[in-house]
């Protein structure tokens, strides 16, 4: 049986009880609880204990099912990940070596050639 047809069940059960008390108010003396009064309280807390737990249980499931398939869009998301941090770690290195290390600005002014992306830097011989 699954999770949301059992807290259905759980939930009639519980509607259930209330039908029992409302049906059975005014029949003890006042200040004063027949045994299926107290077996009645006694089952509604266990209902709503397993209640609880159900609804925990689907929340899970629900949170483990998006954990999956984010698992999986992350696996083919992170080679560009990948690739564009090594770009940028090219692209830093790139800038140091236009600017001499330690220096923030650069001392050539002569126009630098455009290089088609980074990979073709390293490709050029750049690194």
């Amino acid at each position: 049986m699954d999770e949301e047809t059992a807290a259905l069940i759980v939930q009639l059960q519980l509607d259930d009880i209330e039908v029992l008390r409302e049906s059975s108010k005014g029949k003890e003396p006042e200040g004063t609880q027949s045994d299926a009064d107290i077996s009645l309280a006694a089952y509604k807390e266990d209902l709503l204990k397993t209640h609880l737990s159900l609804q925990d249980r689907i929340l899970a499931l629900s949170i483990g099912g998006a954990a999956a398939i984010d698992a999986d869009l992350l696996q083919q998301i992170m080679p560009e990940e990948e690739t564009a941090s090594r770009d940028r770690a090219l692209a830093l290195s790139l800038g140091e070596v236009l600017r001499g290390p330690g220096n923030l600005e650069c001392e050539n002014t002569e126009p630098v050639e455009q290089i088609p992306s980074l990979s073709a830097a390293v490709d050029l011989g750049y690194f």
